[in-house]
């Protein structure tokens, strides 16, 4: 763990151990485009089964681009325990939608061979304030109609986001969102 205490309020990043990407490296074809805010150029590495690519230029604006393909392609005996292709892709797209709905200031996009099934582009900082465009895209215009903001504060802890009314009943709607610190929960 990279917890310098037992503080776990002071979590700033997403991952602990930065397990997370060398083990979907590990089983899939990664590729990573990055460049740095006002940098002059960007970088990009693949990493193909577990083998790792040369870092070579790329042609990206700022920010960072993660494209995982062909998942479990170079762990056979992983690809027999998948679900269809359409339930395996809905798990995706849920994961993705929670990160999405935790950081609004991110774009994100997910693509199904050579369809995108979902684009999110970046909103201002502040949910209350510009957050609702990323929730009407994940959630529906319906909630966006009906939404109450909520915002609450009491000594070093705050609250804020919104509370769809109860006339909203949709079978196939997301559910309870919870954001603690950024980090989906």
């Amino acid at each position: 763990s990279k917890l310098n205490d037992d503080d776990l309020s002071h979590i700033l990043t997403l991952g602990f151990r930065g397990e997370a990407l060398p083990s979907i490296a590990a089983v899939a074809r990664l590729t990573i485009a990055s460049r740095a805010r006002g940098a002059d150029q960007a970088h990009e590495i693949a990493v193909d089964g577990g083998r790792k690519g040369q870092l070579k230029p790329a042609a990206i604006g700022e920010g960072t681009r993660i494209e995982v393909r062909d998942l479990f392609y170079a762990t056979p005996a992983r690809l027999k325990f998948m679900k269809s292709e359409r339930a395996e892709t809905a798990a995706i797209a849920d994961v993705v939608k929670r990160l999405a709905l935790a950081n609004p200031e991110i774009a994100f996009s997910l693509s199904t061979g050579d369809r995108a099934t979902l684009r999110l582009d970046p909103c201002p900082p502040g949910l209350l304030d510009h957050g609702l465009a990323r929730l009407g895209r994940i959630l529906g215009e319906e909630f966006v109609t009906d939404a109450l903001p909520v915002r609450a504060t009491r000594g070093s802890l705050a609250v804020e986001g919104f509370a769809g009314l109860a006339t909203l009943h949709r079978p196939n709607s997301l559910g309870q969102h919870l954001v603690v610190n950024g980090r989906p929960v």
